[in-house]
């Protein structure tokens, strides 16, 4: 493997981003980079010369080969300090190398039956850095939300997830098709401006986020 941008005996902290040349990693990578000028970004994927033009305008950052289905081994990698997952991981390979080696990770692309077997891990094994799960349906926000809303209530007979499907939006269509199986459209865009409501059935309590990104 080449490293051609910067100097592999930096002292600099080194975030992996798998997927880091995507739609949401280069979201990531750009925001991180914003925040902090001197991090090293490791932009991976299974297409990495996609992500060089990305590489050479974030600066201190590089591009590497990582498919999942063929293995994942860090040592590969020298030093790395946290670990965002932006692809589908669904054997949890990211989450449970970074756990087993004390490493912080971000996982942005998982759904509810894939954080459980990663939970089960964290039971067995020592948590010495943090794992974050941030990609069930908003980070799973809409639960706390349904939780507070819900006291206002005396009763309850349906709560419904429903969410702003924004086809000019380049996230919303991606987004849409994930979570298609248990979030319905309440809200659908109506010409240039404005979104149209579907009406609801009485006391059912619905909740409804933006599949949307600025």
């Amino acid at each position: 493997m080449k490293y051609e941008n910067f100097n592999m005996e930096s002292n600099r902290n080194r975030i992996l981003i798998v997927g880091g040349y995507g739609m949401v990693g280069s979201n990531i990578a750009r925001l991180i980079r914003q925040v902090d000028t001197s991090i090293e970004l490791l932009l991976a994927g299974r297409n990495p010369q996609n992500g060089i033009s990305l590489a050479k305008e974030l600066n201190h950052s590089e591009t590497a080969y990582i498919n999942l289905e063929e293995g994942f081994d860090l040592r590969d990698f020298k030093k790395i300090d946290l670990i965002i997952s932006a692809v589908d991981d669904h054997s949890n390979v990211l989450r449970e190398t970074a756990i087993v080696n004390g490493i912080a990770c971000i996982a942005v692309s998982e759904l509810a039956d894939q954080i459980s077997p990663t939970a089960f891990l964290g039971l067995h094994k020592k948590i010495v850095a943090p794992v974050v799960y941030a990609g069930h349906w908003q980070a799973g926000i809409l639960t706390l939300v349904v939780s507070q809303q819900a006291n206002k209530f005396s009763q309850i007979e349906t709560i419904e997830l429903a969410g702003l499907y924004d086809p000019k939006d380049s996230v919303g269509p991606l987004v849409a098709n994930e979570v298609s199986g248990f979030v319905g459209e309440a809200l659908i865009r109506k010409g240039e401006i404005g979104y149209h409501y579907k009406q609801k059935k009485t006391r059912e309590l619905l909740i409804c986020t933006i599949i949307h990104q600025q």
